[in-house]
């Protein structure tokens, strides 16, 4: 009768042992291969950052034949939405509300106006207690950036700023900056107006730029600096900016005019985004229409880009959806 063998049992320590030292090997030749591997070039790098931004289908809020440029700001006194455009004539804005962002159609209400002139692209914040409407009003012989406030954002409880213009630019030689669609962004205690401005013009050529302004108070800026130059005629128009996580995105239509559609770029600094090197998306103007958009968050946290246009039957808004991990 044959007695059976016993089997030697391995220590527990061992199998840790033996289990371990495979697990860092594994990492080893795991390391070896990310050192192996070469960074994505540059147009690998735009194709991921190009996916960084989702556009949905856009919804019609308010029909109209000609909305442009326009400002939306939430009151959480009259807990409503508001919206601020041009509208034709150029001589007053159109004002709706809606008590959701996405209801449609909104309410209009009265119309804004500026002393009788012509007034292009508000943009507006809060601060300090008030609103603080910023606009382009076109004057004899220049255009230029004027402030308006108000504690409520009703159409008719505007006051005029008493020692407006607040921002006018000439070029070099004397000839109107044009500067208009500013937007505002607070970066460290210190505000950033962004805004579409004329640099220089030679042989009857405007050089179209981004250009900007600080302020501490939203009443005196400082002279003018490039934030984005393309030197295109006609050029860069709407810009409004974004930060996410390390990155601010600028955003910027009518590049070149009328092609339309909104282009994306993203840079490190809020004070300079490169023509080739910061571009990372486009949304054509077909199928999106999109132009002279906003970009605005809900309550919930959910990102919307607004489009208008006096070719795409008024103004519409559609859910903006950011894959950055933020």
């Amino acid at each position: 009768m044959k007695t059976a063998k016993r089997k030697r049992s391995v220590p527990t320590r061992s199998i840790l042992i033996i289990l371990t030292g495979s697990l860092y090997g594994l990492m080893g030749t795991m390391l070896l291969h990310a050192q192996d591997e070469e960074p994505p070039t540059e147009a690998q790098a735009k194709a991921i950052a190009s996916n960084i931004l989702e556009l949905d289908d856009f919804k019609l809020l308010y029909p109209s034949d000609y909305i442009y440029d326009h400002a939306v700001i939430y009151n959480p006194d009259d807990h409503k939405w508001h919206m601020y455009g041009i509208q034709m004539p150029h001589t007053s804005y159109i004002h709706l509300t809606s008590d959701s962002l996405t209801a449609s159609p909104w309410e209009k209400k009265a119309d804004f106006t500026y002393k009788g002139l012509s007034i292009w692209a508000p943009h507006i914040i809060k601060q300090d207690g008030k609103y603080w409407m910023y606009s382009t009003a076109v004057g004899k012989e220049l255009r230029e950036l004027v402030l308006s406030t108000s504690k409520d954002l009703q159409s008719e409880n505007w006051t005029h700023y008493h020692n407006n213009p607040i921002l006018v630019r000439r070029t070099p030689a004397g000839f109107d900056g044009k500067i208009k669609d500013c937007m505002l962004y607070k970066e460290d205690g210190q505000w950033i107006m962004y805004y579409s401005v004329v640099m220089e013009r030679t042989n009857d050529k405007d050089h179209w730029v981004v250009g900007y302004s600080t302020s501490k108070d939203l009443l005196t800026w400082s002279e003018t600096k490039v934030a984005f130059d393309q030197n295109t005629d006609p050029g860069v128009e709407s810009p409004f900016v974004v930060k996410r996580g390390k990155y601010y995105y600028l955003f910027l239509s009518g590049r070149p005019w009328p092609i339309g559609g909104v282009d994306v770029f993203r840079s490190e600094s809020p004070f300079h985004w490169d023509e080739k090197h910061d571009y990372i998306k486009r949304f054509p103007k077909n199928p999106t229409k999109a132009h002279a958009m906003e970009i605005i968050q809900d309550h919930n946290g959910q990102w919307y880009m607004t489009r208008c246009g006096k070719d795409i039957g008024g103004w519409w808004i559609a859910p903006l959806t950011w894959n950055d991990g933020q």
